[in-house]
């Protein structure tokens, strides 16, 4: 859906929650107009392209190490306490019927 009218500067098209004589990001004066910014085809990347970015920014507030992890190789489990017994569900029959 379109966006509606914002600040937006005419110098560099950066958006703006609230009027300012100056832009914020290219500093021009009185460049900010109140209009639908301009349509861009703004293509923001997900998934596990956003993984190492978001584990990388806490792992390195932590102090801790980033270790690259390939995720097109096998995962092994290794815990020992995996019990992989299935269990079937006990019939209940049917419900009992609502009838007013």
């Amino acid at each position: 859906a379109p966006r509606g009218p914002q600040w937006v500067c005419d110098n560099c098209q950066n958006i703006h929650a609230e009027w300012s004589p100056t832009c914020d990001n290219c500093g021009a004066f009185d460049t900010l107009a109140w209009k639908r910014p301009p349509d861009t085809a703004l293509q923001l990347p997900g998934g596990s392209e956003m993984l190492p970015l978001l584990i990388g920014s806490a792992a390195a507030a932590n102090g801790d190490t980033v270790v690259p992890v390939d995720p097109t190789a096998p995962v092994e489990n290794t815990d020992d306490d995996t019990d992989d017994t299935v269990v079937e569900a006990e019939d209940m029959g049917d419900p009992p019927s609502r009838t007013g």
